[in-house]
């Protein structure tokens, strides 16, 4: 069986190749032939020409960004299936016809319309709205980004999936939206926990500091707060975050733009974790770090909505935290977390998941 995935795979965004990598790998495994569709938008920002000028500050942020694009790009190379025809909008994936035996979208926030709708455009080419006379179209862990789907789209939504020969959805608040839609579908957990280990690709082995790791989108005086407590909890540890170039310059220390099999590496040697990042928790879980998760309030809407339904199927509600309170951060620092009962409930949701697959693939 051939199999088409369309997703993020472009994005310079380490939850998005991972995931990318782990539901190839699985289909993969199972003996399919996995080909990720080098579908390249060109509206997304990691796919756009890097803008450049002399003037300074423009060429530290180009020379940024083409790093960071290179170290995505290498890993792409070496651990992604991506096919050699490249595609640039929905007209061109009409090309496809005959090609798939299913194509797959997902996972990712491919729902999204905050991400996929372009200067008030919404690209369907991640609701598979190309023509297909032969082959199914599935959804395999597709977010919505949040609880809610705007009203506007309701209609568009509804007639693009209504041809899906199945739905799954990474949010359980998104069996909601497609209910409102008069569709069905159901929860799957996100690709990267599919996989029984990352063996497959080239992890690097702890440099032996004691660390606390903090990955934060959003750094917010509680986000700074909240690490500077668990650098109270645990003495002599160093904090280490993610930097840009502009940082270097200014003298702030981090790591720059590490490659993801580094970024793995680094939540799974780390002391303790604080992230507002999905994927950063999924990886926290299965590396067994204890974390704390803090919600994205500063973007609006329900941005946090992912990482709550992903610790509310693990078990882990008490490791979010909605709203910063100090009292509450020493509680869930002094809190160590039950990995065999977490094992379990993620072993029981990755075997749904699978079944989900193997049904339809």
């Amino acid at each position: 069986m051939k199999i088409g995935i369309i997703t993020f795979h472009w994005a310079a965004n380490y939850g998005a190749v991972l995931q990318a990598y782990a539901l190839s790998s699985y289909l993969k495994s199972k003996g399919c032939a996995v080909e990720i569709i080098n579908y390249r938008p060109r509206w997304a920002k990691d796919v756009k020409p890097i803008p450049f000028s002399f003037h300074i500050k423009s060429c530290i942020t180009y020379l940024d960004e083409l790093y960071k694009r290179k170290v995505f790009d290498k890993f792409r190379k070496r651990y992604l299936p991506v096919s050699e025809k490249e595609y640039v909008n929905i007209s061109d994936l009409s090309l496809l016809d005959g090609c798939y035996d299913i194509i797959i979208t997902g996972s990712d926030q491919v729902f999204n319309p905050d991400i996929i709708a372009s200067e008030g455009k919404l690209d369907t080419a991640f609701l598979l709205n190309f023509t297909m006379q032969k082959g199914k179209k599935f959804a395999y862990a597709a977010s919505f980004g949040n609880s809610f789907l705007a009203d506007e789209y309701d209609n568009i939504y509804k007639d693009k999936l209504q041809d899906f020969t199945a739905i799954g959805i990474r949010e359980k608040s998104g069996l909601t939206v497609l209910k409102q839609l008069g569709l069905v579908g159901k929860w799957t957990p996100d690709p990267t926990l599919l996989l029984d280990a990352y063996d497959n690709i080239d992890i690097p082995k702890s440099n032996g500091k004691n660390y606390i790791f903090g990955l934060l989108f959003q750094v917010t005086p509680e986000s700074s707060d909240c690490i500077r407590q668990l650098g109270q909890y645990y003495t002599n540890t160093e904090v280490l975050r993610l930097v840009t170039l502009k940082d270097r310059i200014r003298g702030i220390k981090g790591i720059w733009h590490p490659s993801p099999e580094k970024w793995v590496s680094i939540i799974k040697n780390a002391r303790f974790v604080v992230t507002d990042s999905f994927h950063c928790t999924v990886f926290c879980i299965l590396t067994h770090r204890p974390f704390i998760s803090l919600a994205l309030n500063a973007w609006g809407t329900d941005w946090s909505e992912r990482i709550k339904s992903l610790l509310e199927r693990v078990g882990l509600n008490d490791r979010f935290v909605a709203s910063y309170n100090r009292e509450d951060i020493g509680r869930i620092i002094k809190t160590e977390i039950d990995w065999k009962k977490v094992d379990e409930k993620v072993a029981e949701w990755k075997m749904e998941g699978q079944s989900f697959l193997e049904i339809y693939c």
